[in-house]
């Protein structure tokens, strides 16, 4: 295995560079293929690279001392002061993903009690409830032997449980003007995000139009719920909890303007995230049948029949360890960025003031020096005693340090019994006419969605599923990562 080098913080050297366009470095790789040009860089120079160009210092690191580095030792002199964070705040504001600070430092403390177990656990029957709807859903296209495009299908069920747990409002319909705003947005930022050149916001362009009009529908449903909890309405919900919690320093609590904030922020955080993960899963699961039967043996041996509730959790030890290889692989986060304020040694190599640097948990979960076989799907790998030695952030799927997000046990655990939920009752195969490609955007989607064959597990329609194809085998994703990608925010910083 690769020696893996702790970061040598006295003395630095020349860093290596990536990129070999005469006048534009890296750039062009990078607009034509930011993963497979990201992956390249490590894989040939190491743990810290410079992505060559004359436009910005742009560096990307892989090594987990030197991610402990960054997000948590020396976390003060790296900001958020990057375009990705600069287009999410059109949509979220100010909330906890893009404060920094006195002011995130207070929102935290507001809203920390709010995603203890204790109080998330009340959601779980909110979480298996919108999988049985969407079990319910897919019956006529299971019956007709139809393919369904799971990670849209996982994306409608993310937001029922996103809307019903922040707000007690019902965002599942495909007419729900709410639901059709929160797509537009999101939609929106994404492409802001990766088209440097995009339209300035005041010409009125069709996307700019339909993005302010998302907008406005979505101010108007969040703070006409605030207006009801101020008059007195009392709902189980996340923006109430918001609302009541109080900072444990000064005794604050947050105006309307920052409950609007964390509320657009649990929206996006709580939704496409989870949404991408569970799609992930479900796609390994086709592709490794041995896994896919060993989870399911696990699940009928705990629940049976029945739907499951939150102390099942504990005792689906393997279904766990399938999320959280999954999620491994194909990290719904799957880059960070970061504004070096002063100059630092990372690694041993001097990362100049001013420069962007790139974290990748898509990129450290992949490292041959700490995974063996880095590229196989194994969730014995979460083993306790085979995790035992391992760096701290070898694996950091929510991020690190004061900036993990706030909602990492509660993503867990709607995946978890969203999981729990369908695999007892659904057979997954991919379609013969799927087109299975990374997207790597503000989270890592696949391109053209993820069509699915389904099937009960009691076999009524077992005859219309065809044998998997092994053009859409996880090899062959795998190779697809390198060769293809899109135009992506690396040039000026996520």
């Amino acid at each position: 295995m690769v020696a893996v080098s702790a970061p040598l913080p006295l003395k630095s050297q020349k860093m290596p560079s990536y990129g070999s366009h005469p006048l534009l470095g890296a750039l062009p790789e990078l607009e034509k293929d930011q993963l497979g040009a990201l992956t390249r860089a490590v894989e040939q120079h190491g743990d810290v690279v410079r992505l060559a160009s004359h436009l910005k210092s742009l560096v990307v690191v892989r090594n987990p001392a030197d991610v402990q580095h960054i997000l948590v030792d020396n976390n003060r002199n790296y900001s958020k002061n990057t375009r990705g964070y600069e287009m999410l705040r059109m949509l979220l504001g100010n909330g906890l993903v893009t404060s920094e600070g006195d002011f995130w430092l207070r929102q935290r403390r507001i809203a920390q009690p709010a995603f203890h177990k204790e109080r998330i656990a009340a959601f779980a029957s909110v979480m298996t409830r919108a999988a049985e709807d969407t079990l319910a859903r897919w019956q006529a296209p299971m019956a007709a032997g139809q393919d369904v495009d799971v990670a849209a299908e996982m994306m409608r069920l993310t937001l029922t449980v996103v809307g019903q747990t922040l707000l007690s409002v019902d965002l599942s319909g495909d007419s729900d003007e709410v639901g059709r705003a929160l797509t537009v947005a999101l939609e929106y930022t994404n492409y802001r995000i990766t088209h440097l050149f995009s339209a300035p916001r005041f010409i009125p362009t069709r996307a700019n139009r339909e993005f302010a009009h998302a907008v406005k529908v979505l101010d108007g449903v969040v703070l006409d719920v605030i207006k009801q909890r101020r008059q007195g309405e009392q709902k189980m919900d996340l923006v109430s909890m918001f609302m009541h919690a109080r900072d444990d320093v000064t005794g604050g609590a947050m105006d309307d303007q920052q409950l609007r904030d964390e509320v657009m922020t649990m929206f996006l955080a709580g939704h496409e995230t989870t949404a991408m993960a569970l799609t992930w899963t479900l796609y390994l699961l086709t592709q490794h049948p041995e896994v896919e039967a060993r989870v399911r043996a696990e699940l009928a041996e705990v629940l049976g029949e029945r739907t499951p509730v939150l102390e099942d959790l504990r005792r689906l030890p393997y279904l766990e360890r399938v999320l959280k290889e999954a999620i491994r692989l194909y990290p719904p986060a799957w880059i960070m960025g970061r504004y070096a304020l002063h100059d630092d040694v990372v690694g041993g190599y001097t990362v100049p003031r001013g420069s962007y640097v790139f974290i990748s948990p898509y990129l450290t979960h992949r490292h041959p020096g700490l995974w063996k076989d880095p590229e196989r799907f194994d969730p014995d790998r979460f083993l306790p005693e085979r995790m035992e030695g391992m760096p701290k952030y070898a694996y950091f799927p929510f991020s690190a340090g004061q900036r993990k997000c706030i909602g990492d046990g509660f993503a867990m655990m709607e995946a978890e019994l969203v999981l729990a939920t369908l695999l007892p009752r659904v057979r997954f195969a991919i379609s013969p006419n799927a087109r299975v490609e990374l997207e790597p955007l503000v989270t890592l989607r696949p391109k053209h969605g993820m069509k699915m064959l389904l099937t009960p597990t009691n076999g009524e329609v077992a005859q219309r599923v065809p044998t998997v194809s092994t053009s859409s085998s996880e090899q062959s994703l795998a190779a697809a990562a390198r060769a293809g990608g899109c135009p992506f925010h690396a040039m000026l910083g996520r």
